[in-house]
């Protein structure tokens, strides 16, 4: 049978073309409640897609078997680590408001005496005790917050489940959507658009896979250190320096800020007893130390030079990203970033009539 509908005109295909863009944007900006657990899903399915491949291809499991059991597994460990590390993490935030007041005593009594230079006259006790009023509201609404997720329960285990869900089909049918996505380009553009794919995925692997065995030796790394040198909250301050890894370049930084507050007004105890300035140096010397063996050994070994971004740029893509979607916009402000410069390379290279990859650059499928 001959098809004797007539062709859309130019004009015609630009005008649905922009009111699906209108109406996609319309949907997400309704439905942007379930942007965050997809993009978690997601996260999981680049994190698990090669171990799923690993016992289908080699291991001989099927797939929908293999995926099965690589979910409950995932499941059975965060349980597993909520039981053991929920109760310890708690009891040292408490424990952490609790030294926060401590040094909020400590520093009111330094500055209980005027600032005499010259004729002036410096009182900073009732600018202290504002701040310090601030911050003290701050900690304990924190604090508040940690005890008070019972009620949030039921709807973190509704999307913990779409979570799952999600990730098991995707992972199920991981090859059939690659597949759908590739064949639904024209035929001029398709090499171009795989080449694109793959190079975005490899940066997507790479960065999750990557980040995430860093964020956890490091925080076992400094945990273990700080322990060892008698640091209060030493717990704690090793998750803080695991989670501020997602935080390219200034996430170490940050999260040496509590720890060199705590070191100045706690103390250790059993190193330089008695002398808080001496163990804070030191415990200065030991955070760099660990930094730079961080970024000699761990980093090309776990991150390579795959992302290449500039510090600059990552901070700037890290702000927008907080902005734009907290917490979330943070831990994908970098690969994110990485995407939209393949993006951009791309359309510079079509604009300026260049070949858009080399045939000797062409990287493997993911």
């Amino acid at each position: 049978m001959i098809d004797s509908s007539p062709r859309w005109s130019t004009d015609t295909k630009r005008l649905v073309a922009l009111f699906s863009v209108v109406l996609v944007g319309l949907a997400a900006a309704r439905f942007a409640f379930v942007l965050g657990p997809l993009a978690l899903s997601l996260l999981l399915v680049y994190l698990l897609a090669p171990i799923a491949d690993f016992l289908e291809r080699r291991l001989r499991f099927r797939r929908v078997p293999a995926v099965i059991v690589i979910l409950l597994a995932v499941l059975f460990l965060l349980i597993l680590i909520t039981v053991l590390l929920a109760q310890s993490i708690i009891a040292q935030v408490r424990a952490l408001n609790l030294d926060l007041n401590q040094i909020g005593e400590q520093i009111s009594d330094w500055l209980a005496h005027p600032i005499v230079v010259g004729e002036f006259r410096i009182d900073l006790q009732q600018a202290f005790d504002q701040l310090r009023g601030s911050l003290n509201s701050l900690v304990q609404s924190l604090v508040n917050r940690v005890f008070d997720f019972g009620a949030d329960v039921a709807q973190g285990l509704v999307w913990l489940f779409f979570i799952f869900v999600s990730a098991f089909y995707m992972l199920k049918d991981r090859d059939r959507i690659v597949a759908w996505f590739d064949a639904s380009m024209p035929p001029g553009f398709r090499d171009d658009f795989v080449q694109l794919r793959r190079r975005i995925a490899r940066t997507w692997n790479n960065f999750f896979r990557g980040q995430l065995i860093l964020g956890i030796t490091m925080g076992v790394v400094v945990g273990l250190a700080m322990w060892a040198i008698g640091m209060p909250n030493a717990l704690i301050l090793g998750v803080l320096f695991g989670v501020l890894e997602v935080v390219p370049n200034f996430g170490p930084v940050l999260a040496s800020v509590p720890a060199v507050l705590i070191a100045l007004f706690q103390g250790s105890s059993w190193i330089f007893v008695g002398n808080n300035l001496a163990f804070t140096i030191f415990v200065i010397v030991v955070s760099f130390a660990l930094q730079q063996l961080e970024n000699a050994v761990l980093v090309p070994r776990i991150l390579g030079h795959h992302l290449n971004l500039h510090p600059v740029a990552v901070l700037v893509a890290v702000i927008a990203g907080a902005s734009l979607a907290g917490v979330l916009g943070i831990l994908l402000a970098s690969p994110v970033l990485a995407t939209l410069r393949e993006i951009v390379r791309y359309v510079a290279a079509r604009m300026l009539d260049r070949e858009s990859y080399s045939t000797d650059a062409t990287p493997s499928a993911p």
